[in-house]
């Protein structure tokens, strides 16, 4: 009962989260489970620490998946970061170096009071933010003539000639 009650309340507290507090959330993830890992690599249980950085990885993978790279040099900085945690991440399960593992935690934690302090600051979702423009395919009412193709810019309405002469 105890398990199904705190599992409706985290689905409560993601569904209801502003972009800013998810972001947090992840990051607070990523810190709970390199810390496990940590713990699990000075008992030398190997398989729980794998596990455990996999997860955290895996985290730290989707922050990096969640940035506009195109958007600005800084968003670039904040991917390039991610990027390098998630490198580190890779060679602590190769190496099982405990110090590269509390490297990337001290950057999480660096992460974390910046994006405590960004949903202390603003607390509401973003109304501002602008969405990716959609990119379509053109439509066609059949197949496109060979001059479109050369790159002439031909109409796609206008019909086109096809011929299975031999």
């Amino acid at each position: 009962m105890f398990e199904d009650s705190r599992q409706v309340y985290l689905e409560n507290q993601i569904v209801t989260a502003t972009p800013q507090k998810l972001r947090l959330m992840l990051i607070e993830g990523g810190i709970r489970f390199a810390r496990l890992g940590q713990i699990a690599l000075q008992e030398n249980r190997l398989d729980e620490a794998f596990e455990r950085i996999v997860r955290c990885r895996e985290i730290v993978a989707e922050l990096l998946a969640g940035i506009r790279v195109d958007q600005s040099d800084l968003t670039r900085q904040v991917a390039a970061i991610y990027a390098f945690l998630f490198r580190q991440l890779v060679e602590v399960n190769a190496t099982l170096d405990p110090q590269i593992l509390e490297n990337v935690i001290r950057v999480l934690e660096e992460e974390r009071i910046t994006w405590a302090a960004v949903c202390e600051q603003m607390p509401e979702a973003p109304t501002d933010v602008a969405q990716p423009e959609e990119i379509l395919a053109p439509r066609s009412g059949g197949i496109a003539p060979p001059s479109f193709l050369a790159g002439d810019a031909a109409p796609l309405s206008q019909p086109a000639s096809f011929s299975i002469d031999a």
